[in-house]
């Protein structure tokens, strides 16, 4: 039988007491005997993680997640530091994902602060002998991550006088950390910084637009949302026939001031635009979308903005970066 590369992640869930043999590395805080809640073998399989933590997707991050649930659930953190440290490092930076989505951004600020300011500066000294044994993770990833869960401070909007008010829509806007990848990433990405900036206003008299946010295609992967089915469209849709109680600015101009972010081909996800939203301004990334043409996009009202592309396959390409 073929095994699923992913196959050891399963392994990763058997907890109980495990016997403390050698240490899995010459590295201090790398003892790594085990403890009743974390097996030396679940330690151990952690290490394939250590290279991949920034691709990791949304479920295996979950099956993780709960590997520091166990630790957290039994206030016996430090005692897992102490253990087997860098494993618990790789196991904080893979489950960051899944805090963030499932249980919310003021989860993910403590669980990224305890790695930031506490773990990682203990671990930082004996960094060299950790990587030797391939336990040293590239943190390069990391750089973003204070941005990305709002611990940084708020930025000028690049001076803009412009007010945007940004509806408040939590079940649509959740998990920045998992959602801000891919080009569709600019679904999360633009209320996001937005919601940092001082063009943003809470008083809709002084609002110039109105964004109705909604991570639609990182929903519509999580949620294996079908689009025969027309699931998409009913989200909308359903948003719409509620904008009294959702988006209760939309009557004062019928809709024209409110701005709707369409990425990768996100138009043909809701063909219905044209019965609800005709009037709306549209941030798309594809000014001919694929089967929707010139009809989709109004360059009197609609803009372009380029697609996303993830910090970390930026900074590869750059290594190609030839001078000019």
């Amino acid at each position: 039988a073929v095994m699923h590369p992913w196959s050891p992640l399963l392994a990763l869930l058997t907890l109980g007491a495990g016997a403390g043999l050698e240490p899995l590395s010459s590295a201090q805080y790398m003892g790594c005997a085990g403890t009743e809640i974390i097996k030396r073998e679940t330690w151990e399989h952690t290490k394939i993680l250590v290279d991949k933590w920034p691709d990791i997707d949304l479920p295996h991050s979950r099956v993780i997640r709960k590997l520091l649930w166990a630790i957290t659930h039994n206030d016996l953190l430090e005692e897992h530091a102490e253990d087997c440290g860098f494993a618990l490092a790789t196991v904080i930076l893979v489950s960051l994902r899944a805090i963030d989505y499932d249980d919310g951004p003021d989860e993910a600020r403590r669980a990224f602060l305890y790695l930031r300011d506490s773990l990682l500066p203990r671990l930082a000294p004996h960094a060299d002998a950790a990587a030797q044994d391939g336990w040293w993770p590239d943190l390069q990833d990391l750089d973003i991550f204070p941005w990305l869960l709002g611990l940084r401070p708020q930025h000028s909007c690049y001076g803009t006088d412009l007010r945007i008010f940004v509806y408040d829509l939590p079940e649509r806007t959740r998990g920045v950390l998992h959602c801000h990848h891919g080009q569709w990433g600019l679904e999360a990405l633009i209320p996001h910084w937005l919601r940092q900036g001082s063009c943003v206003t809470r008083d809709p008299a002084e609002a110039d637009f109105f964004l109705v946010p909604w991570h639609t295609w990182c929903d519509r992967i999580v949620y294996k949302m079908n689009q025969t089915r027309r699931e998409v469209s009913a989200v909308y849709i359903d948003m719409l026939k509620r904008k009294e109680e959702l988006l209760p600015h939309w009557a004062k101009n019928d809709g024209r001031d409110h701005v709707f972010i369409f990425s990768d081909q996100g138009m043909n996800f809701f063909p219905e635009w044209r019965d609800y939203i005709p009037h709306s301004v549209f941030m798309v990334t594809e000014a001919l979308t694929p089967r929707c043409g010139p009809s989709c996009f109004n360059p009197w009202k609609d803009f372009v903005v380029p697609g996303h592309t993830d910090y970390f396959r930026h900074r590869r390409m750059a290594q190609y970066n030839l001078p000019s």
